[in-house]
């Protein structure tokens, strides 16, 4: 039997592994299994850590994951968040009313700012625990996403419309934090990071503004990221946009959202990335065991001559009032189905 890291690894290059490799976002459900208050999970990274144990071992994904939060991200540029009982945390207050207050504020200092220590920590102590098994993910925004949760929405979708040059003074300071940022995590252990699209998607940006501002800004700094990175389609379709990302330096895989085709995609993307997905997750809660098991068959059978493949959920974290059972459903899926077609991707 394959490692994960092995079994991811021939994945991204195209080879034969001994089954299908399953990422559900669980980032937030290892507080339920180890018991943890939010709090505690998103302000101790051991506490975080021991969730993620926790999800390992029920679970055996194929890759752990780092928190995902891109508010609290956010916090280490001074915006306000807030901590719930039951679901990750939201953006309460951005740091600054208008890109133009931006200009005068300093970056964060990834060596010092307690927001983005707890994210290293995290990272660092799933990597000494588990990274020579199972790959491990970090989260973060990109370039271009990092102005939502440091501006209003509005503010920041008004300045890549209509004023160029308040919008490129921006990207380069995002840019300078996005490059460093991601380059600390992958050095703390990060196997690869997964950027969601959570501001870079067709509901929000124009495909106009996307090619002129979001890939030349995606572009350059994705090439100087030592390590490779995954495109998350967050809330919206990937599709619309995905023929604009593929090629960008580094990015060997896009996550799907549920509303995306597999077999569109592939033609879009072609042989060479990964594609993931695309059960969407946080409706987990709401479905019976067997009609996700069917779901999984079924992605399975469509995507059975396709060796880059990862079976995963889409959109956010999967919720804690989903049943452990509704979770399994996507490891027993992957097995029976290996079982019937004596497979080896």
């Amino acid at each position: 039997m394959m490692k994960s890291t092995e079994r991811v690894s021939a994945t991204i290059q195209g080879k034969s592994t001994d089954r299908r490799a399953f990422c559900p976002l669980l980032s937030l459900y290892g507080a339920k299994l180890a018991g943890h208050s939010l709090h505690e999970h998103y302000t101790s990274p051991e506490a975080y850590v021991r969730g993620q144990s926790a999800v390992l071992e029920n679970f055996q994904p194929d890759v752990l994951i780092g928190p995902f939060s891109l508010p609290k991200e956010g916090g280490a540029f001074g915006s306000q968040y807030r901590i719930f009982e039951n679901q990750a945390p939201n953006l309460k207050e951005p740091a600054f009313a208008t890109p133009a207050a931006f200009q005068k504020a300093v970056l964060p200092d990834i060596n010092a700012n307690k927001e983005l220590l707890y994210f290293r920590e995290c990272v660092r102590l799933l990597a000494k625990t588990h990274g020579d098994k199972v790959p491990i993910a970090a989260i973060t925004a990109g370039p271009i996403d990092i102005g939502a949760m440091i501006f209003t929405i509005e503010n920041w979708l008004n300045t890549i419309m209509f004023d160029e040059a308040g919008t490129q003074r921006v990207l380069e300071k995002t840019k300078l934090y996005f490059v460093e940022w991601a380059n600390s995590l992958l050095s703390d252990g990060a196997s690869f990071l997964i950027l969601p699209a959570a501001f870079t998607n067709p509901r929000i940006i124009p495909r106009k503004q996307a090619i002129s501002v979001v890939v030349p800004a995606m572009k350059e700094a994705f090439a100087q990221v030592k390590g490779p990175i995954v495109i998350h389609s967050a809330g919206a379709a990937l599709a619309p946009f995905l023929d604009l990302f593929v090629g960008l330096p580094n990015v060997v895989g896009f996550v799907l959202n549920d509303g995306d085709n597999f077999t569109r995609a592939r033609d879009i993307a072609g042989k060479t990335p990964v594609l993931m997905g695309n059960i969407e997750g946080p409706s987990l809660f709401m479905r019976e065991k067997q009609e996700i098991f069917e779901d999984c068959k079924a992605l399975l059978a469509n995507r059975k001559d396709d060796p880059r493949f990862i079976l995963a959920t889409s959109m956010a974290d999967i919720d804690l009032q989903t049943p452990a059972e509704n979770i399994k459903a996507f490891s027993e899926a992957i097995e029976e189905f290996a079982k019937e077609h004596n497979h080896a991707s």
